[in-house]
């Protein structure tokens, strides 16, 4: 088999025929006026949102302890 310098010629043609399909695919839904996955705007739940409120107070809290490694963090629950 042909090579080319680290590349087979087997792995030449793979690589082409990905973009040839990568390129019909791209064409076929810019045709279409799609895109081949959904596009949409999550929208985040309560109990999420709450929970990230909660982080982000925990987070500035002075009273909140902290540990400079884990193994201390996992001794006090531990206890």
């Amino acid at each position: 088999m042909e090579s080319y310098g680290k590349y087979s010629s087997f792995d030449k043609i793979k690589e082409r025929s990905d973009t040839i399909i990568f390129n019909d695919c791209t064409n076929s839904d810019i045709k279409q006026q799609c895109a081949p996955f959904d596009i949409c705007i999550e929208q985040t739940n309560n109990d999420t949102i709450t929970a990230m409120l909660e982080a982000e107070h925990i987070a500035h809290a002075p009273s909140t302890k902290r540990y400079s490694n884990v193994e201390d963090a996992l001794r006090v629950l531990k206890e």
